[in-house]
């Protein structure tokens, strides 16, 4: 399967498919299978394409798109409540790191 969307490197696709944004979207739309991916991808701010991509693990999903995510399913899946809540927590996580809000030690304590 060839696709302008997934070029990204192997070790990319290959988190891209782990990720708990991808695990969170594929659960979505298995347990709301009438859900448009039209509508989703347009809550979500993203082109369709793009949807199907991080849905095939082809691409990561960036943050914001995964804090919508998070915020659409909270809304929207109370069955998936618990994936959804560990999402936004760790897209608030890497939001302070790339603040640079995380506090890093410069040496490795012993």
């Amino acid at each position: 399967m060839s696709s302008h969307l997934g070029n990204g490197s192997l070790a990319t696709n290959s988190v891209a498919r782990r990720s708990r944004s991808r695990k969170l979207l594929v659960r979505l739309l298995v347990m709301q299978p009438t859900l448009s991916l039209g509508l989703l991808a347009s809550r979500l701010g993203v082109p369709k394409q793009a949807l199907l991509a991080y849905e095939r693990g082809l691409t990561l999903m960036p943050l914001d798109v995964q804090g919508r995510l998070s915020a659409f399913v909270l809304a929207h899946e109370p069955r998936l409540q618990r994936l959804a809540y560990r999402l936004r927590l760790q897209v608030e996580a890497a939001r302070r790191y790339e603040a640079a809000e995380v506090v890093r030690h410069l040496t490795n304590p012993r």
